[in-house]
């Protein structure tokens, strides 16, 4: 394994410890501690955003067929009308 290429000061591994300040924490670098806090926020952020870029795909996707509903009911309602 490698650190990633734009980073690389970065440990090959990132060592996990106890910080005082952040608790669990991993030590990426000689300068470099990320808490086990930011690193699930982030990797629930980055959930969120993947559902949501989900769910706005399946909506634009569904649009056309309930573009068809809405029309067809329209039509509908205008023949019961008419009769």
């Amino acid at each position: 394994m490698q650190a990633a290429s734009g980073f690389s000061e970065d440990s090959h591994i990132a060592y996990p410890g106890l910080h005082q300040e952040y608790g669990v924490a991993w030590q990426l670098n000689e300068t470099t501690i990320v808490s086990r806090k930011e690193l699930s926020d982030a990797f629930l952020e980055a959930l969120e955003a993947a559902r949501a870029a989900k769910l706005r795909e399946q909506a634009l996707l569904l649009e056309p067929e309930r573009m068809h509903a809405e029309q067809t009911a329209a039509s509908d309602r205008v023949e019961k009308r008419g009769a």
